[in-house]
């Protein structure tokens, strides 16, 4: 529902966009393919190494924090990867993109 209504609110929003965050959903969820008619995962488009795995940060086992490149945007992944700290319980999720 929350996606849903995400999905809504960035509707109008012009410009290029960029979504990031804890979907708390795994690639198999139903938000995760909700964002995917829409967006681009940047882990995927930058065909990073490794499982991007992020949560829990000190033995991570699940993939559910994302960003996500708005597809009818100009916007290339150059690179993905992941940070390995204890700052937070999750790993932080980064890419390198470039907006065209």
């Amino acid at each position: 529902f929350e996606t849903e209504q995400l999905l809504r609110l960035l509707e109008g929003v012009t410009g290029s966009l960029i979504v990031s965050g804890d979907f708390n959903d795994e690639p198999a969820g139903s938000a995760y393919k909700l964002m995917l008619t829409k967006f681009d995962d940047a882990w995927l488009q930058s065909k990073a190494k490794g499982t991007g795995f992020s949560f829990p940060a000190d033995k991570p086992v699940k993939r559910i924090d994302y960003i996500f490149c708005r597809t009818s945007d100009r916007i290339r992944v150059k690179k993905a990867w992941i940070v390995n700290t204890l700052a937070s319980d999750h790993l932080p999720v980064m890419a390198e993109v470039e907006i065209r």
